[in-house]
């Protein structure tokens, strides 16, 4: 006779096995060995619905581990409501909270910055990073998310792992004998899967990506913190080598420093700390990212299009309380620790430029100050009994329009000046006089080169300059003849000025020197009717400041260039820089 062997319960029977499937999931942690159907002939499964049981037929030989039967009845409502509310218990020497398990859980969803800890080594990080960064956080929610309801609605919280002799679950009493279910097995996943060990290869799968990508990481940003010299003691380690200056003493350092803390033998007992400092760590980006818009420095230009200054604000208090919800010891620890760095960067004073937003924060407050009344008006005091009066003399210290609720910038980029002429016109745009005026870009195209690739060319460098505009225009006709109404314009312009070759004197403009410099002459009175026609209705346009070259150019003929340029134009401001880069990519 065939027999049965069911959490050691021998049955003697000819016919399948037989499970209550209300059970099933309770039952399947102790399914040791099955010997069933010696007289099939080849492998083969079949299940059999009959009221709430299911019979299950599986051919000789057969040796299963676990077994784990799939069918429309495994996932319970009536389960999954039960486990749906929280059950803490006393677990490794300490009451367990919510606080205290969401440490524990913290560290496995901290992955997804990744691509931020290594940014200097993507093609793209500005489009990289966002992207990457929220899909990784929508994977990982959904997979963990997935995992706790099918969790919830298939397994007991508390199972002896036993069926009795007539199918029916054995009991068992919480915290005594209860070795199996979801508060008590740490290998319930791997007994519900399909195949256990490919739960076992998951988790490799991710412990080995976790490792490698912080071994990728730490020492890239151990040998950034060297070569700064903010630290002594990692200056050692910050050597390169290769091609690519691999810092290999900062591997061998994060090596021996993650086998320090595995030695532990408990990874509960440290994930609480490791959850403190990563939540330190994003306390400090969030502050960093708040203090930064809210002071604006002159290297603050984001990108992504969803960023919000009270966001970052909320996330530094969400992530500071949960610090302290979790352990306040620890939590004044690491503040203690993160005070005294800080402190050695401001002691040792290294010199990097890394425009920080307390130096703006700096600027901001002296600036203010600046901006501070400080005239003494003679007889104010007498207009104390007319209030009236009084409050019209600030009215006259400002003739200017405070304020512009709509307009364009203009920004003519005509030469490569390291970018200043770019840069001033965008922080105007960001001040609160001119935030509601848009930035238009004019620049002038290359004719060896198609227009619609240098369009596109220009549009790459603006998005790597973070530059946010609304329009961008190549001029392509710049060495086009000017209009004969233009060149009366200024022959009557220079007519007071102009002299015969036998003249002496630096005030006057030469038949030689307008014959010499036709084709500049030419190029500026072009310039001035692609303003006109482009510009004139502008708030304001911003235009590279044309040099002359010293002794080959009068001041009579240059000051009628300018003239030429900015005659009946909205307010102009002439830029010119001194070829030193004052924008940086990504920073």
């Amino acid at each position: 006779m065939d027999d049965e062997v069911i959490g050691g319960q021998q049955n003697n029977k000819r016919s399948p096995m037989t499970l209550n499937v209300s059970g099933l999931w309770d039952v399947v942690p102790r399914l040791d060995h099955y010997r069933l159907s010696r007289r099939a002939k080849r492998p083969s499964l079949s299940t059999l619905h009959e009221g709430n049981l299911i019979k299950v037929r599986l051919p000789h030989p057969v040796d299963i581990p676990t077994l784990v039967l799939i069918s429309s009845n495994a996932f319970e409502s009536i389960r999954f409501m039960s486990n749906l509310g929280p059950d803490y218990r006393y677990s490794e020497n300490n009451n367990q909270t919510f606080f205290s398990v969401f440490a524990i859980f913290f560290p496995s969803v901290t992955g997804i910055q990744a691509g931020a800890n290594i940014s200097g080594d993507l093609k793209d990080p500005a489009s990289s990073i966002p992207i990457g960064t929220l899909l990784a956080l929508l994977i990982s929610m959904l997979s963990y998310v997935t995992f706790v309801f099918f969790a919830g609605g298939a397994a007991l919280r508390d199972a002896s792992g036993f069926v009795t002799a007539n199918n029916t679950i054995g009991s068992c009493t919480p915290n005594v004998d209860c070795n199996y279910g979801l508060h008590n097995s740490y290998t319930v996943m791997q007994l519900m899967s399909v195949w256990g060990p490919f739960i076992y290869a998951g988790c490799f799968a991710a412990t080995l990506s976790t490792a490698l990508t912080n071994l990728l990481s730490v020492p890239r940003l151990i040998q950034a913190l060297g070569q700064d010299r903010i630290y002594p003691g990692l200056i050692y380690f910050s050597k390169g080598y290769g091609k690519h200056g691999e810092p290999y003493r900062g591997y061998v350092l994060t090596f021996f420093v993650a086998a320090l803390f595995l030695l532990i033998a408990n990874l509960n007992a440290v994930a609480p700390f490791i959850s403190n400092f990563y939540l330190a760590s994003y306390a400090l980006i969030n502050f960093c990212t708040f203090h930064a818009a809210l002071v604006r420095p002159l290297g603050w230009r984001p990108t992504f299009r969803y960023y919000n200054t009270w966001l970052s604000l909320f996330g530094f208090i969400t992530c500071v309380a949960i610090m302290f919800l979790i352990d306040w010891v620890t939590s004044l620890v690491t503040f203690v620790i993160i005070f005294a760095l800080y402190l050695i960067v401001v002691y040792r004073k290294p010199d990097v430029n890394w425009g920080s937003s307390t130096q703006a924060q700096t600027y901001k407050t002296a600036l203010s100050i600046v901006y501070r009344s400080n005239i003494s008006l003679i007889g104010m005091y007498l207009f104390r009994e007319k209030r009236h009066a009084m409050a019209s003399v600030p009215e006259r210290l400002a003739i200017f329009q405070k304020k512009h609720k709509t307009g364009t910038i203009d920004v003519w980029w005509l030469y490569d000046d390291g970018g200043l002429t770019i840069l001033l016109p965008y922080i105007i745009s960001t001040r609160s006089n001119w935030e509601h005026c848009k930035m238009r870009i004019f620049a002038l195209a290359n004719h060896k080169q198609d227009i619609g690739a240098q369009e596109k060319e220009m549009a790459e460098i603006m998005a790597k300059f973070r530059i946010r505009y609304t329009s961008l225009k190549m001029v392509d006709d710049i060495s086009v003849q000017p209009k004969q109404e233009t060149l009366d314009y200024f022959d009557k312009l220079i007519s007071n000025f102009r002299k015969n070759d036998s003249t002496e004197g630096d005030c006057c403009v030469t038949d030689l020197e307008l014959q010499s410099l036709k084709d500049k002459t030419y190029r500026q009175l072009r310039l001035r009717e692609l303003l006109l026609e482009n510009s004139s209705q502008s708030t304001l346009v911003v235009m590279s400041l044309p040099m002359p070259r010293k002794g080959a150019v009068s001041a009579p003929l240059y000051m009628a260039w300018l003239e030429a340029l900015t005659k009946d134009m909205p307010p102009t401001l002439l830029i010119r820089g001194n070829h030193t880069s004052v924008l940086t990519f990504y920073s």
